[in-house]
């Protein structure tokens, strides 16, 4: 899970994990721009020809997601999402006819790090494993979350016993210090007490009398 996490995290480890997985070679595709022809509207609504031929062609599909084009050249855009997210491939369309021009994203077309790419997201979720696959990640995630706050609840604890231990081992301590000795607050350092004679002065003044 953390190392899927991090080939959307930094672009330097999905590179390396890609460079790996097509044998240590870097594929590079030529992008082909699409565009569509200035015409007359076939029909007044092209995205219902869009979405009847997605329905057609994609009869297994989940979500059908759709993106207008942005000028007067670009296409409608569709990507086409499986309940395996491997199989997504993306279409583009003409806005005038409906008419389809170019797909990218089949399966079989994909390179070994492409590859690798797609089945991501599946792996990262648990979603490779079915409801399984999903049950286990998320419990290892619920885990893995849960460390830092147990780590911190075992470190406070040590630490508020060994002040514990520090306070009770001091007036212990205190206890056994000597009868004729006193101890100053200011100066730890125990000091002698000068002997205490007052009684056997009180006896000697009556022997006297």
């Amino acid at each position: 899970i953390a190392l899927t996490g991090l080939m959307w995290a930094f672009d330097w480890f999905s590179h390396s994990v890609e460079w790996i997985a097509n044998g240590g070679k870097t594929i590079e595709k030529e992008k082909v721009k699409v565009v569509s022809t200035l015409a007359p509207l076939v029909s007044d609504y092209p995205l219902d020809i869009v979405h009847n031929s997605l329905r057609k062609n994609h009869p297994q599909a989940k979500i059908y997601s759709i993106s207008l084009p942005q000028d007067s050249l670009g296409t409608i855009g569709t990507f086409v999402v499986y309940n395996e997210k491997i199989r997504g491939v993306y279409l583009q369309f003409d806005q005038y006819s409906g008419e389809p021009l170019h797909a990218e994203g089949k399966w079989e077309d994909k390179t070994n790090g492409e590859k690798v790419w797609a089945y991501n997201y599946d792996i990262h979720t648990g979603a490779i494993g079915g409801i399984v696959g999903k049950t286990i990640a998320f419990f290892v995630s619920l885990f893995s979350a849960s460390l830092p706050v147990t780590g911190f609840l075992i470190w406070y604890s040590r630490n508020k016993k060994k002040k514990k231990l520090k306070r009770t081992g001091g007036s212990r301590g205190a206890k056994k210090v000597a009868k004729g000795v006193a101890v100053n607050k200011l100066n730890p350092r125990p000091v002698l007490k000068k002997p205490v004679i007052k009684k056997q002065l009180e006896s000697e003044e009556f022997l006297e009398n």
